[in-house]
Protein backbone atom coordinates (compact mmCIF):
# COMPACT_ATOMS: atom_id res chain seq x y z
CA UNK A 1 0.00 0.00 0.00
CA UNK A 2 1.07 3.41 -1.09
CA UNK A 3 1.49 5.99 1.71
CA UNK A 4 1.04 9.83 0.36
CA UNK A 5 0.40 11.75 3.19
CA UNK A 6 1.54 9.86 6.46
CA UNK A 7 -0.51 10.72 9.55
CA UNK A 8 0.39 13.59 11.27
CA UNK A 9 -1.57 14.84 14.35
CA UNK A 10 0.13 17.93 14.92
CA UNK A 11 -1.21 18.53 11.27
CA UNK A 12 -4.61 17.19 11.97
CA UNK A 13 -4.83 19.86 15.13
CA UNK A 14 -4.32 22.35 12.70
CA UNK A 15 -6.68 21.14 10.25
CA UNK A 16 -9.30 21.26 13.18
CA UNK A 17 -8.56 24.56 14.22
CA UNK A 18 -8.68 26.35 10.80
CA UNK A 19 -11.80 24.53 10.63
CA UNK A 20 -12.91 26.39 13.66
CA UNK A 21 -11.29 29.30 12.55
CA UNK A 22 -13.60 29.54 9.12
CA UNK A 23 -16.91 27.93 10.98
CA UNK A 24 -16.48 31.51 13.36
CA UNK A 25 -15.69 34.30 10.47
CA UNK A 26 -18.81 33.17 8.27
CA UNK A 27 -22.20 33.60 10.34
CA UNK A 28 -24.05 31.14 8.03
CA UNK A 29 -21.95 27.96 8.81
CA UNK A 30 -23.77 27.20 12.23
CA UNK A 31 -22.48 23.79 12.80
CA UNK A 32 -19.78 21.26 11.99
CA UNK A 33 -19.75 18.01 11.87
CA UNK A 34 -16.57 15.20 12.61
CA UNK A 35 -17.09 12.07 10.77
CA UNK A 36 -14.32 9.86 11.95
CA UNK A 37 -14.09 9.43 15.89
CA UNK A 38 -11.70 6.55 15.88
CA UNK A 39 -9.81 4.62 13.18
CA UNK A 40 -9.16 0.33 12.75
CA UNK A 41 -5.47 -0.38 12.76
CA UNK A 42 -6.18 -1.80 9.58
CA UNK A 43 -7.69 0.87 8.33
CA UNK A 44 -6.35 3.07 4.91
CA UNK A 45 -7.55 6.12 5.88
CA UNK A 46 -7.15 7.69 9.60
CA UNK A 47 -8.86 10.51 10.58
CA UNK A 48 -10.05 9.69 14.11
CA UNK A 49 -9.93 11.56 17.00
CA UNK A 50 -8.80 8.83 18.95
CA UNK A 51 -6.13 6.70 17.95
CA UNK A 52 -6.90 3.08 17.36
CA UNK A 53 -5.71 1.85 20.64
CA UNK A 54 -8.42 4.09 22.09
CA UNK A 55 -6.04 6.65 23.37
CA UNK A 56 -6.70 10.57 22.80
CA UNK A 57 -5.01 12.70 20.20
CA UNK A 58 -3.61 16.25 20.91
CA UNK A 59 -6.59 17.68 18.67
CA UNK A 60 -9.46 15.96 20.57
CA UNK A 61 -9.24 18.95 23.29
CA UNK A 62 -9.48 21.23 20.64
CA UNK A 63 -13.06 19.39 19.62
CA UNK A 64 -14.05 19.62 22.76
CA UNK A 65 -13.50 22.69 23.88
CA UNK A 66 -14.50 24.10 20.24
CA UNK A 67 -11.84 26.54 20.04
CA UNK A 68 -8.75 26.80 18.39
Amino acid sequence: MRVTLPTDEARARCAIERAFAIAAARPRITRMYIFHWRAFASSRFDAGLVRPDGSDRPFLQTLCTGSG
